[in-house]
């Protein structure tokens, strides 16, 4: 029989030289190890030619720019595609801004419109904008396939009301005081009431949720059941 060349294990295939996916790494390991000892080596007795020759500081910028040009055109090992800017102008296309300098005064206007708050969209316009595109207005639309259950969860309308009852609450749970991990609960479940008002809700942790809502659930199918 057949033996592994490294641990001696009998060989069922006759054609393997190792008995294992391990015992083939390491022996190859070896085996190229010792081909490029010593004289086998192929730069053995060999000097570079720049051993010991101080680069000056133009060679130095030299060798940067050459690698960076290689890191944006070319595709070696070890250099990754170059991405080109989205902003980069076409040829023969000049910026509408070109040898226009702008004042001091339309500077500041710019900056003190980009910190006001009023510049940002308020509720109602969100709303709005989401209104536009509800419905089989969107692009998306397959005729109404989502529970009305799960659909109001992704309305403007109830995340106010959670973000409200977070901060009432303060963020924490109101059964186990944790401060992790908080989630919104009906006190009275909204499909009985269908009621996401601020008094119907409360902020429990995950854990703390999932047991009032087990505990929810089986009166409510004992009574549908009766």
């Amino acid at each position: 029989m057949k033996k592994c060349k490294l641990c001696n294990k009998e060989l069922k295939n006759w054609q393997k030289k190792y008995c294992s996916r391990n015992c083939a790494n390491k022996g190859n390991s070896e085996q190229n190890s010792e081909s490029k000892k010593g004289k086998n080596n192929p730069m053995y007795g060999k000097v570079a030619w720049n051993k010991g020759i101080p680069r000056t500081l133009e060679q130095k910028l030299e060798h940067s720019t050459k690698m960076k040009e290689s890191y944006k055109t070319k595709t070696k090992k070890g250099f990754q595609k170059g991405n080109k800017t989205k902003t980069q102008y076409r040829k023969g296309h000049t910026s509408l801004y070109k040898g226009k300098k702008m004042s001091k005064e339309f500077c500041k206007k710019v900056t003190e419109g980009k910190l006001k708050s009023e510049y940002k969209h308020s509720l109602e316009t969100k709303i709005k904008q989401k209104k536009q595109k509800l419905g089989s207005k969107n692009f998306n639309w397959r005729g109404g396939v989502t529970l009305e259950n799960r659909s109001r969860f992704n309305t403007l309308e109830w995340r106010g009301v959670t973000k409200k009852c977070r901060e009432r609450d303060n963020y924490t749970c109101q059964k186990c005081n944790k401060k992790r991990s908080i989630e919104v609960h009906h006190i009275i479940p909204w499909r009985i009431t269908k009621d996401d008002s601020l008094d119907n809700l409360v902020t429990l942790c995950k854990s703390c949720h999932l047991k009032i809502e087990i505990k929810l659930n089986k009166k409510y199918y004992e009574r549908t059941k009766k």
